[in-house]
């Protein structure tokens, strides 16, 4: 990781952990200031990255190379903490937006995974696997995920199978999908507005006020209050290196 000051001027690196069960891989990261708290997940390393996914997969030995590992840091002195193991490279890190919440979401894009990073009873931060994303025997690939303001929902992408899901999150150790549509060939990012209406790619709405949960028979979709805008690739197949272009 690099860190840099308001002016843009690079300060410091940091080093992804390779002991205790780190892999040195480094992907997204989220923070929770009112923990003190930063969270990093895995990829892959170059040589992988820049190989077409497609032939990628069939390649046993570099299939071994991926990220299956979450670093918990610390944020003022930015070591880390712990290390959770994760299979799969996960990708995405989304706190809960919600002021009562104190846990993140991730997806692991090789196994098709939820998980959920919490502390238990006693304090302790532990990451647990919750739930399923497609049929992950088919690597539906999940590329993006965008948690609703309320941290009761989640809208996922999966680049593989061109599908944008919602699951609802009322209990974040049970997720339950509400919600599949294919919207696209190589979708890849989603985002929300938080005005109560809903988008995907290709261009399908919801009005706007709309408080209806999603639906699996419904072909528009709206969470409570927020707005859902999915992006499809027609070139790329690395995740985060697609040429997206905005559609809705």
């Amino acid at each position: 990781m690099a860190l840099y000051n308001n002016k843009g001027e690079f300060i410091t690196s940091h080093s992804m952990p390779t002991e205790g069960g780190g892999d040195g891989y480094g992907y997204d990261l989220a923070v929770n200031p009112k923990q003190n708290v930063l969270l990093t997940s895995s990829f892959t390393g170059y040589a992988n990255y820049m190989r077409p996914l497609g032939e990628l997969i069939k390649d046993g030995e570099a299939m071994k190379k991926f990220g299956s590992s979450m670093v918990l840091w610390n944020l003022k002195t930015m070591k880390p903490t712990k290390v959770f193991a994760v299979p799969g490279a996960p990708l995405e890190i989304r706190w809960s937006l919600n002021p009562k919440d104190n846990w993140a979401i991730t997806a692991a894009a090789l196994t098709s995974k939820l998980w959920l990073v919490k502390q238990d009873a006693k304090g302790q931060w532990a990451a647990k696997e919750v739930g399923t994303i497609g049929d992950p025997s088919k690597i539906p690939l999940p590329v993006d995920i965008s948690i609703t303001r309320d941290g009761k929902g989640l809208w996922v992408n999966t680049f593989m199978d061109g599908t944008t899901r919602y699951f609802d999150l009322s209990n974040p150790e049970a997720p339950k999908q509400t919600y599949e549509k294919v919207t696209g060939k190589q979708i890849n990012m989603i985002s929300q507005s938080w005005d109560g209406s809903a988008c995907t790619s290709p261009r399908r709405c919801s009005p706007t006020g709309t408080r209806a949960a999603p639906t699996t028979s419904s072909s528009s979709a709206a969470s409570p209050g927020t707005e859902a805008s999915s992006r499809a690739s027609s070139r790329s197949i690395s995740p985060r290196r697609s040429s997206a272009a905005r559609t809705t």
